[in-house]
């Protein structure tokens, strides 16, 4: 498989996302690994469990300056798993929906890092409440067959895990920032989510417009 060929088959696996400047980047990056991966026959579900299993480490090493390496595995693990399971023709609905579970455990796990940080449990526990909302939306969008949410918002997993390693750098530096990089968080989070369900209902009103029209049309006929 040549890289367009798997550029198209990743797109197609999240729900058709456009294949913009960060996104090839990552795909330039995920596929020789994934390709080394594949010649060990490394399965694709493993890598998710093991995404799950270094977020909890993530949570309990929180305050370690070695918790950033760690959630830089679990973040790559979770981006591995998809790009593995294309290079071996392994995809699946079971793996679709064991990663999407994975990643709101996941994801969970480094909020409870947040909070053993420093940061107020209300302002961690409403940000990942709209994280969680935000890709549900999304995912249900799609299996309604109106297409995907395409766009890029400006808080994507990458970025809240860029926001747990600014705050467990600051711990690490001996500097009071938690909080501060909590708050950002939750800002960029809620902006985010409200970014997505305009698009959505959007996406929605137009698909019942066409409907009606459709209905419309059929009446007449």
């Amino acid at each position: 498989m040549n890289s367009e060929e798997f550029a198209q088959a990743w797109s197609d696996l999240h729900g058709g996302v456009k294949q913009s400047g960060f996104v090839r980047g990552w795909l330039a990056i995920s596929r020789p690994l994934a390709m080394a991966l594949a010649k060990l026959k490394v399965s694709a579900n493993v890598l998710t469990l093991l995404g799950v299993i270094a977020a909890i480490f993530v949570w309990r090493t929180a305050a370690h300056p070695y918790a950033i390496v760690i959630l830089a595995a679990s973040l790559l693990l979770d981006g591995l798993d998809g790009s593995l399971s294309i290079l071996r023709g392994t995809s699946s609905s079971f793996g679709a929906v064991l990663d999407s579970f994975a990643d709101r455990i996941s994801e969970f796990f480094w909020a409870l890092a947040f909070y053993a940080l420093g940061a107020t449990w209300w302002i961690i526990g409403i940000a990942w409440l709209a994280a969680f909302v935000q890709e549900y939306v999304r995912a249900r969008l799609a299996a309604l067959d109106t297409g995907a949410v395409e766009f890029v918002s400006i808080c994507e997993r990458p970025v809240r895990a860029a926001f747990l390693a600014v705050a467990a750098l600051s711990v690490a530096l001996n500097h009071d920032y938690v909080q501060k990089v909590a708050i950002f968080w939750f800002t960029f989070q809620v902006v985010a989510l409200a970014t997505v369900l305009m698009e959505t209902f959007s996406r929605l009103r137009t698909v019942n417009s066409i409907d009606d029209q459709l209905g419309a049309d059929s009446d007449e006929g």
